[in-house]
């Protein structure tokens, strides 16, 4: 709340409602936000991975995991 309460946009709404609002907003888009980053740098790291695999001469269809 204090992060967002510094913003001038946020002194402009009159009710504690709209405020409220508008905060639920905020948190809302940032979570969003997160989760799509989060997926994001999940889809490379997988990318990275696979390439990884491919691009090693010693790891073949039979190799061995732990």
């Amino acid at each position: 709340m204090k992060a967002i309460s510094a913003n001038d946009a946020f002194r402009v709404l009159k009710t504690t409602a709209e405020k409220k609002q508008v905060f639920r907003d905020f948190i809302d888009e940032l979570r969003r936000e997160e989760k799509e980053d989060k997926r994001f740098r999940l889809a490379r790291t997988r990318d990275n991975f696979k390439k990884l695999i491919e691009e090693t001469p010693e790891i073949t269809s039979s190799t061995r995991w732990k």
